[in-house]
């Protein structure tokens, strides 16, 4: 197995609201994404994950989070699979960690996909999360749009996507 990187995104200014992927190479079997991200505003850091401008409610999902003092599990099938990331009210100049990881992008079977996260808070609530996604569609995944809520990635904030083959 070898990853390969396809494209990294950095946010420049805290003005951007969404990072996309387009055109995807098809030459893989799995795709990796792995965001760094801070909220430069205060509402929570939740980032919302697009596949191929599919809005409908083609995402089944399974969760698990902690929050440092509590446990909650969750089912849902929505227009979207999530990452939470830090936001600006947490430990300034830190940011979240997460990673999805995309099985058999190019099948035309419903894809599999894996995600885990965190936020960084020298606090007594930080998130950390885990995720099961179950993508309905039989097209090849050619883009990957991710969207902080309508808010604004905070500067330094990276995205990056591999193809394993």
């Amino acid at each position: 197995m070898a990853y390969e990187l396809i494209e990294t995104i950095e946010v420049t200014n805290a003005t951007t609201t969404d990072l996309v992927f387009t055109s995807i190479p098809q030459d893989g079997i799995d795709l990796k994404l792995v965001v760094s991200a801070r909220n430069s505003d205060s509402a929570p850091g939740v980032v919302l994950i697009t596949l191929n401008n599919d809005s409908g409610s083609n995402y089944s999902q399974e969760d698990l989070e902690g929050n440092g003092g509590s446990v909650s599990s969750n089912s849902s099938t929505q227009g979207y699979f999530r990452l939470r990331m830090t936001d600006s009210g947490d430990t300034a100049n830190t940011f979240g960690s997460g990673q999805a990881y995309i099985s058999n992008y190019t099948s035309s079977s419903n894809k599999s996909i894996s995600c885990d996260r965190v936020t960084e808070n020298n606090a007594s609530t930080a998130y950390q999360r885990i995720e099961a996604v179950s993508y309905s569609t039989s097209s090849a995944i050619s883009s990957i749009e991710i969207d902080f809520l309508g808010d604004n990635f905070a500067q330094y904030t990276t995205a990056s996507l591999y193809k394993i083959y």
